[in-house]
């Protein structure tokens, strides 16, 4: 569930010796016997489990008009709901282009409190903050950039149990 997805793995470095990554997919790693980061893994990562909450409930999403020019699925999305009642949505564009994605919610009215944080292949060393446009009482705009890991989330930092990492 949710609670293992948030658990970063570490792998044992003290092993062997010189340059070496334990995993392709690991976000720290050896290089002349120093621990150094790999900001690609490790802001895709951050952006992945910064506004996550431990126990949160995986919400029912739909995804549709994210096929490419060719008609693969570009755009996919999950939904969270965290114990204390914040949503989170993880979405994800491997496309090459930016995408305009209207989030919509049955029987919730949507307000000024969401946010939207993103990670793309500019390789950042931070997440970066993008735009929410509010159309109506329960839509939301954004513009995902192209090969983007993105964050759309009404969490409110600091509260306890909801708190970012």
């Amino acid at each position: 569930g949710v609670d293992g997805f948030l658990r970063w793995q570490y792998n044992d470095l003290a092993t062997g010796s010189g340059n070496q990554w334990s995993s392709q997919f690991e976000p720290f790693g050896l290089v002349d016997g120093k621990l150094v980061v790999r900001d690609s893994l490790y802001w895709g990562y951050a952006a992945l489990t910064r506004w996550t909450t431990p126990g949160s409930a995986v919400i029912k999403t739909q995804v549709s008009g994210s096929e490419d020019k060719l008609g693969t699925k570009r755009v996919e999305a999950v939904t969270l709901k965290s114990p204390s009642g914040f949503e989170t949505v993880l979405l994800v564009n491997s496309g090459r282009s930016k995408k305009s994605v209207i989030l919509r919610w049955k029987g919730i009215q949507v307000d000024g409190s969401w946010k939207h944080f993103y990670y793309d292949r500019s390789l950042p060393t931070s997440i970066l903050e993008g735009r929410v446009t509010r159309n109506k009482r329960n839509e939301l705009t954004i513009e995902v950039p192209a090969e983007s890991i993105n964050v759309i989330t009404n969490c409110k930092i600091g509260l306890h149990g909801d708190a970012p990492r």
